[in-house]
């Protein structure tokens, strides 16, 4: 590769030395002290020569292979090592062989290479981890579906990494071109040092040009990568190790990096210092910032480490940095890790070579726990691949930004935008016994509007592909069962698949078992008919010959059980199947004793809107009073009962809220030549509320008389107030629109006046009834005065109204 900050963290700028003129030293020998310095594109060109020149020592060999995977050109490096590498001494050798065959894919022989790196190094466990590391590629790699993938334009020929989000801008560095008079080669692999740059997003991919950040960002070496306070007045940010033009060096002649922080002052960030726990003989860079911005990961290569580089935090405490702390055995590996960064869920992602990966840099995370993190995982294909992968950075969204210096790009490293299609994984089971159901219907529907259907597995499980930053709604069905809702929140891990767990709850059988029996005798009924009426429907049953009838009913409905036969009165009883959880039976026995009585079958309703009206109080009652049969109505409204024979029997009917109705039954008959038969009504019920409408009674012709059916009326006012007798009543009476005004108004007050005598002739109190005469002022529709209406509407216009004035 021919970035920095990679595979070895410790960067050393190599300046070229006054070497001893060719006469003094050997081609291999010059070519051994730029290597020693890192300057590896001259030591490989010295290594060429003297191999073209005839020299075919292994270790030239070696050192050459070296000098190409040390600046990223792993496939020469491979070939130069492949006459030697099978009987290679080198451990050094044989690791990086096998580090650069998994960068090319080739983990099989990626894997003999790193075993002969543990017989060479007898370090077993590393090469043991590093060979299964390959073994488990495939598995790493996963389906690739969790994300999509795609170069952003921002990248170039030269090397462009670190990106971070800054508002509406992606700052990153970038390894161009300074200028004639800034023309500093970074000898190690002969590549320019790195500036930072903010480029305006358009869009995901598309950048207007980047602008090379000057004042404190910009130096002779090294600037970048950066990240920046949550309100961008601070920056902090990677250069390094220097002295007004000059590098420093430690004793090994090694360049470091520091962290630095600049404040942002006008339009520029100017005052840069040296962040405390910088140091003369390591490396820190790469700072991340939690989302509060108090705490700072980093990278460090400070002595006490696990090897490499590793991670540490450190905390702001009154204003200032604490001592680091490293991040521990299960983040620190013996390899590198690189670029971290802490996403508003708290997540860490960072880079690494020594945990499990497909090659080179492998870009990982590790979830929050507490003060810190735990369970590091792999982010796989198609983030990852087998060169280097570093550098992500996540917004809120569920999409953001890495580096890769895979195959495809532009140039060595390039910037490409991710989206997460995070899966939705969920399994459907029992709410009971949490037993799998297999071929449950799942539908998804997305905040976006998007809509998919699928089924679960033998397993009861479903996977569904979903862009992070939407939130899903998930029903789920499966006939016998009743269907459940979860909801997955785009809030959750910004990596994690969301998982749910679905419980569905089987609808609980119902079913009845009973018998007919002659009520006196207790023999079985076996010619009876059995009927159950329900809310949804209506069964029927045969019984046998032990009188015994029995199945399945619906489950939350109201039954109304029914047991007719010639010569008996009909047997109710009532059951509901509303609440169950689990399977029931309901016994349903129905005795039937001899006589004649019939079924009186009815629905209790608002007069004047029909609406259900249940749980009224029903009654039927003879003349003297007595109560003959009586029953609540159901839930919807529906009621039954058996009446005795009789004549002048009233059904009345009472609920709170309501006002006490009553209507005539007819006498009791043979229906269908039977003794037994069914009688079916509407009852009519008013709310108890003063301005309500009781009745309207009509007239004839130019009558003021109370006709028959008007009488009849009158009778159901006057029941009302004998049920009611706290109601207070109007009577208004109205004409038709022909004859003149004056008579209108004299005709409308004679039959009030008819009205009100007839129900005080009953009975009733004066002072409960008032009339009022309107004339024809009040008509129902457009027949006025001279329009030509036919005489069924002129005949709705000539009533009197009946409304409640008062309840006292």
């Amino acid at each position: 590769m021919n970035s920095f900050m990679r595979i070895q963290f410790v960067f050393t700028v190599a300046i070229l030395f006054a070497f001893e003129a060719s006469g003094q030293m050997g081609v291999i020998k010059r070519g051994d002290r730029y290597l020693e310095k890192e300057a590896y594109p001259a030591a490989a060109r010295l290594y060429e020569q003297s191999i073209a020149a005839g020299s075919s020592s292994p270790d030239v060999v070696e050192r050459l292979g070296t000098c190409y995977y040390k600046v990223g050109n792993l496939e020469r490096a491979v070939e130069v090592w492949k006459p030697v590498i099978a009987n290679t001494q080198s451990a050094e050798v044989a690791y990086m062989n096998g580090h650069a065959l998994m960068g090319m894919g080739n983990y099989a022989e990626a894997s003999k290479s790193f075993d002969r790196f543990g017989e060479l190094s007898k370090k077993w466990d590393e090469s043991r981890a590093l060979a299964e590391a390959c073994e488990r590629a495939d598995a790493i790699r996963g389906d690739g579906k969790g994300w999509r993938v795609t170069i952003a334009d921002v990248s170039t020929r030269a090397s462009e990494m670190g990106p971070v989000i800054a508002g509406n801008k992606l700052v990153f560095a970038a390894a161009r071109p300074r200028g004639f008079f800034a023309r500093v080669l970074n000898l190690r692999n002969e590549n320019y040092f790195y500036d930072l740059y903010a480029a305006e997003v358009k869009g995901p991919v598309n950048f207007e040009k980047a602008k090379l950040l000057r004042a404190a960002l910009r130096s002779r070496y090294h600037d970048g990568p950066a990240t920046f306070s949550r309100d961008l007045n601070t920056v902090y940010f990677t250069r390094s190790n220097q002295s007004g033009a000059k590098l420093k060096r430690d004793a090994e002649r090694r360049a470091h990096l520091q962290l630095f922080s600049a404040q942002l002052q006008g339009k520029k960030y100017k005052s840069e210092v040296s962040l405390p726990f910088n140091s003369e003989g390591s490396s820190n860079g790469h700072a991340a910032l939690s989302p509060d911005g108090q705490r700072m990961v980093f990278a460090s290569s400070v002595a006490g480490g696990k090897g490499g580089s590793d991670l540490y935090v450190s905390a702001l405490q009154n204003g200032k940095w604490s001592t680091p702390i490293s991040l521990g055995s299960l983040i620190n590996t013996s390899g590198d890790e690189l670029f971290p960064f802490i996403a508003h869920d708290g997540t860490l992602f960072f880079a690494s070579n020594g945990h499990p990966g497909l090659g080179g840099l492998d870009i990982l995370y590790a979830e929050p726990k507490g003060e810190g993190w735990a369970k590091v995982t792999n982010v796989g294909g198609p983030v990852n691949s087998p060169r280097d992968d570093f550098g992500m950075v996540w917004d809120k969204r569920g999409q953001g930004y890495f580096s890769s210096n895979r195959p495809g790009g532009k140039g060595s490293d390039d910037i490409y935008h991710f989206v997460r299609i995070k899966p939705i994984e969920g399994v459907v089971v029992n709410a009971v016994t949490e037993a799998p159901i297999p071929d449950a219907a799942v539908r998804l529907l997305s905040s976006g509007g998007s809509e998919t259907v699928l089924k679960t597995d033998s397993e009861g499980r479903f996977i569904h592909y979903a862009e992070a930053s939407q939130d899903y709604v998930i029903d789920v069905s499966k006939a016998g069962h009743i269907p459940a809702r979860e909801v997955a929140r785009a809030e959750a891990s910004v990596v994690a698949p969301r998982r749910v767990q679905i419980k569905l709850t089987k609808y609980p059988v119902a079913t009845v078992k009973g018998t007919a029996n002659d009520a006196s005798t207790r023999l079985a009924l076996q010619a009876a008919k059995v009927q159950l009426i329900g809310e949804a429907r209506n069964i029927s049953f045969n019984p046998d010959a032990n009188g015994g009838f029995g199945g399945e009913v619906d489950t939350a409905s109201t039954y109304t059980a029914i047991g007719t036969l010639a010569g008996f009165k009909p047997a109710l009883l009532e059951f509901n199947t509303y609440g169950m959880v689990s399977d029931v039976e309901f016994p349903v026995n129905l005795d039937l004793r001899p006589g004649a009585a019939q079924l009186l079958a009815g629905k209790s309703v608002e007069k004047f809107t029909g609406a259900i009206v249940p749980g009224a109080k029903l009654r039927v009652v003879n003349e003297e009073g007595r109560v003959m049969a009586n029953t609540l109505s159901r839930r919807d409204g529906r009621f039954f009962m058996a009446v005795d024979t009789g004549a002048n029997l009233s059904l009345i009917g009472s609920k709170e809220g309501y006002f006490a109705a009553r209507m005539e039954l007819p006498a009791f008959a043979l229906l269908n030549g039977e003794v037994n038969g069914e009688q079916t009504v509407m009852f009519e019920m008013v709310p108890a509320k003063v301005g309500e409408l009781v009745k309207v009674i009509h007239y004839d012709y130019r009558m003021s008389d109370i006709n028959r059916t008007g009488r009849k009326d009158l009778d159901e006012i006057v029941f009302f107030l004998q049920d009611n007798p706290a109601a207070v009543v109007e009577l208004s009476s109205h004409t038709d629109s022909r004859g003149s005004f004056e008579y209108n108004q004299t005709l409308s007050d004679a039959r009030s006046k008819a009205a009100v005598d007839y129900v005080v002739s009953k009975g009733i109190a004066r002072d409960r009834i008032s009339a009022k005469g309107y004339g024809e002022t009040v008509l129902l529709n457009e027949c006025t005065e001279g329009v030509e209406c036919a005489e069924e509407l002129h005949a709705q216009n000539r009533r009197t109204e009946i409304r409640v004035t008062a309840i006292r």
